[in-house]
């Protein structure tokens, strides 16, 4: 599917609209004003319409320019375009598109920061095995009295571990399992992009037995989206792609679009959305 902008233009009008602009000195073309975006260019897509589907091999998604100068300073694009290329692969099942990323300013140091530092990720998985004790050992102590083992919130680790070499198997049910898990358990920095903490590294697609899911290169620039293939473009797609934004020193999301990829290499966005604001009748952002 093609979403094409068309203007059916009566000569009058063109001749007024060429006066108007021979006396404002404006071009036709990038940006009118602020706010205001031209329309985009064949194979961009800039959030115009809903949809937009792109046959020629390649479709550029970008932020516009208008978009961008209405945030003002309550937020600050961290990725402005990405540039969707279809890839071969092999078999019939699934299908998948290059994103080539482009990051502004410090955008890549911001989503690439970990979600939790390695301190506070082994905290949390330490309170997650103390919240599993507590009914094991509740248990244990309701049946034999053991007074050592009495706790408030939760067990502390060191009744944990008694627990454990000290109980019988009717009460110790998974626990042992959960704590060599736990001991076991490497940190493994998350970013904080859900699009990079949910992608595997470049190097595990296997062209010849592809996996759905995604996958990113070392250099967080390019991204790899192997899903289900479309039957035709007017298919929903189950692809999603953001466009983040740094406000109040928390990374949200200002965009999201959706895709689908077919076997010929068309792409479509099947849908998009921009958080908190729309174009207006004169194509203006204003806040929603």
């Amino acid at each position: 599917m093609r979403a094409q902008i068309t203007k059916k233009t009566v000569t009058s009008i063109a001749a007024g609209a060429a006066m108007l602009l021979a006396l404002t000195g404006c071009s036709g073309g990038g940006q009118t004003s602020a706010g205001i975006d031209a329309a985009p260019e064949q194979g961009v897509f800039e959030f115009q319409t809903p949809r937009y589907g792109s046959d020629s091999g390649e479709l550029l998604i970008r932020l516009p320019e208008g978009l961008v100068s209405a945030l003002g300073g309550d937020a600050e694009p961290l990725v402005t375009e990405a540039v969707l290329t279809p890839r071969e692969l092999d078999g019939a099942k699934y299908c998948a598109v290059d994103l080539s990323i482009t990051y502004a300013g410090e955008g890549e140091v911001v989503l690439t920061k970990p979600t939790k530092t390695e301190a506070e990720w082994r905290e949390g998985e330490e309170l997650s095995l103390r919240d599993y004790a507590i009914e094991p050992i509740a248990d244990y102590i309701n049946e034999t009295g053991d007074t050592s083992l009495v706790f408030q919130d939760r067990p502390s680790m060191e009744q944990i571990e008694k627990f454990i070499d000290t109980a019988d198997s009717y009460f110790l049910q998974d626990l042992p399992e959960a704590y060599e898990a736990y001991l076991a358990s490497e940190y493994k920095p998350k970013p904080e992009w859900s699009v990079l903490s949910s992608a595997s590294p470049a190097s595990e697609l296997d062209e010849s037995a592809p996996e759905p899911g995604s996958y990113i290169t070392s250099d967080n620039r390019l991204l790899t989206i192997v899903d289900s293939c479309a039957a035709s473009p007017a298919d929903d797609g189950g692809t999603v792609f953001t466009f983040p934004v740094l406000a109040g020193g928390d990374v949200e999301t200002l965009a999201e679009v959706k895709l689908s990829i077919m076997k010929s290499g068309t792409i479509t966005v099947t849908s998009s959305e921009v958080d908190g604001f729309v174009r207006d009748t004169d194509g203006n952002w204003i806040a929603d």
